[in-house]
């Protein structure tokens, strides 16, 4: 076997393992580095919180109403 194949091979059952883990708490893949990042940084801005977990920040688009 090659140390590629057994990096893979050992990848694979860790995501499994982990994937089961987080599945029983309800939360998506992303959310604990997020929550682990902001339990040492309350009140962080959205921008912060991207860059620290290497996560595009989300964007939204504010409606603008005519009366």
């Amino acid at each position: 076997m090659t140390f590629h194949y057994l990096m893979m091979a050992c990848h694979t059952k860790i995501q499994k393992k982990l994937y089961s883990r987080l599945k029983e708490t309800g939360l998506t893949i992303g959310q604990p580095k997020i929550l682990d990042y902001l339990k040492d940084n309350d009140g962080a801005l959205q921008k912060d919180i991207a860059a620290a977990c290497h996560i595009e920040p989300a964007t939204y688009k504010r409606k603008s109403y005519q009366h």
